[in-house]
C-alpha cells in the first residue's frame, strides 16, 4: 500500500458563505443563520457572518426584515407565516457589500401525520438485562396532493433527577436560602430538571413510483443507557413536504457529510439555490426552503414499555451511591463554598451547627445541562 502525506495547511480552502434559512407556515419569528466555512485543518466552529442586512420578499413585494439577535443569527422583526401559492425570495447584503439572492421558492402542501409510535427493542447487556433501544416511527398515509419528497426533524425533552438534591442555596459568606425540592414554581430548586436533544442527521425520503403512503418511517432511535427514558420523555416531530430541488440538495449533503450538518466541512462543492447577484459563479452553500409544518408531540414514561421488558434500575441521572458527603461546622460554610462552589453544593443541615455538602453532580440537576424551569408544554 502506498501512502501519501498531505499537508492540510497547504490546501487552498475557499471562504464560502453558508446559508441556513427557511420560511415556515407557523406564525412565529422566522430565522436565518449565516456563517463562513473554515479551513480543513481548523478545529474551530463555523465563523458567524455578522453585520449583514437580511430580508425576505414575496412575489407581491411584501418585505419581511430581519435583525441580528446574536452573531450570525438573524430573526424577523415580527412574527410571520408563509402562505401557500406564493413565491418568496431571500435577500442578503453582507457587511462587505456583497449581495446574495435566492431563487424564488414556494411552499409544498404537507400531508397530515397519521401516527407517531415507539417500539422497544430488547438488547440485554452483561450489566443490565432490561436494556434495549427505543425506535420511533411515523405513518403519514394521507397524501391527497401526491407529495413525492419529505423531510423530518425532531426535538426531544426528558426529565432528570439527582439523588442528593441541594436543599439550600449558598448566597455568599455564611448565608443561604432554602429551596423547595422538586417544585416547578421555585426557580431555585435543583432536584428535577428538563433537558433537550434534537435532530443530528438529515432524514429525508423520496417516494417511489406508485408509492403514496409513508409507513414505518424511522425518525429517531436511542439506547436505554442514554438515560432519556428514566423518568418522563417527550418528543416533538415535524414533517415537511419539500421540492425536488430541496431534496436533491439535502440528499447530497447527507451523502457527503457523515454527520449531516450543513455547517460541517463539505466534501466537494454542493450548491443550493442562493447566489451572488454580481458574481453567479461564486459558490454559496445552503438552501432557502419555504415549508408547511405538520407536527405531533407525544409523551412517554418507563411504564409504557414494561410489557416489552424494559425496566429502570436506577431512576437518577447519575449514580452517587459511593459518594460520601462532607460534614463541616455551619460557621465554615462560606469558607468551604468559596473554595469548592464548582464541585460541591450545600445539601442540608444535619443540625443547626452542622452543614452537609454533596458533590454538585449528585446535588444539582442543572449541572447535567438541564433547566430547572418546567417547559410550558410539559404534562
Amino acid at each position: 500500500m502506498c501512502l501519501t502525506e498531505i499537508d492540510l495547511e497547504q490546501i487552498d480552502t475557499e471562504d464560502l458563505l453558508v446559508v441556513d434559512a427557511r420560511l415556515t407556515s407557523e406564525p412565529e419569528k422566522q430565522r436565518v443563520i449565516l456563517s463562513r466555512t473554515k479551513p480543513l485543518n481548523s478545529i474551530d466552529a463555523a465563523e458567524p457572518e455578522t453585520g449583514a442586512t437580511v430580508w425576505i420578499e414575496s412575489e407581491n413585494s411584501n418585505r419581511l426584515n430581519f435583525q441580528e439577535s446574536f452573531p450570525g443569527y438573524y430573526q424577523s422583526s415580527n412574527p410571520f407565516a408563509a402562505q401557500l401559492n406564493t413565491n418568496y425570495s431571500l435577500h442578503i447584503i453582507t457587511s462587505d457589500g456583497d449581495e446574495y439572492q435566492s431563487d424564488p421558492a414556494a411552499m409544498v402542501p404537507t400531508p397530515e401525520f397519521d401516527s407517531l409510535y415507539v417500539e422497544f427493542e430488547p438488547a440485554p447487556t452483561p450489566t443490565n438485562q432490561f436494556a434495549g433501544y427505543f425506535n420511533f416511527f411515523i405513518d403519514s398515509r394521507s397524501n391527497p396532493d401526491q407529495v413525492k419528497y419529505f423531510r423530518w426533524e425532531w426535538t426531544s425533552t426528558y426529565q432528570l433527577e439527582v439523588p442528593n438534591p441541594s436543599r439550600w442555596q449558598w448566597t455568599g459568606g455564611n448565608s443561604f436560602v432554602i429551596r423547595e425540592l422538586g417544585s416547578p414554581n421555585d426557580s431555585l430548586q435543583v432536584q428535577i430538571c428538563w433537558s433537550s436533544d434534537s435532530t443530528k442527521d438529515i432524514n429525508i425520503k423520496a417516494m417511489f413510483e406508485g408509492e403514496s403512503e409513508v409507513v414505518r418511517q424511522q425518525i429517531h432511535r436511542f439506547h436505554s443507557d442514554s438515560g432519556f427514558m428514566k423518568m418522563r420523555y417527550s418528543i416533538l416531530v415535524k414533517q415537511f413536504a419539500i421540492s425536488e430541488e430541496s431534496y436533491r440538495f439535502w440528499n447530497l449533503i447527507d451523502e457527503s457529510n457523515s454527520q449531516g450538518f450543513l455547517f460541517d466541512i463539505q466534501v466537494g462543492t454542493i450548491t443550493g439555490n442562493v447566489h451572488n447577484v454580481a458574481n453567479p459563479t461564486e459558490t454559496v452553500l445552503g438552501f432557502f426552503d419555504v415549508i408547511q409544518e405538520r407536527s405531533v408531540r407525544q409523551f412517554y414514561a418507563p411504564r409504557d414499555f414494561q410489557k416489552d421488558g424494559y425496566r429502570v434500575l436506577d431512576p437518577f441521572i447519575v449514580n452517587c451511591f459511593d459518594e460520601e458527603a462532607i460534614l463541616l461546622p455551619a460557621d465554615q460554610l462560606g469558607e468551604f463554598m468559596e473554595r469548592n462552589q464548582f464541585a460541591y453544593s450545600l445539601c442540608y443541615f444535619l443540625s443547626p451547627a452542622t452543614a452537609v455538602f454533596c458533590k454538585i453532580r449528585c446535588a444539582d440537576c442543572t449541572y447535567h445541562d438541564g433547566s430547572n424551569k418546567r417547559p410550558d408544554f410539559w404534562e
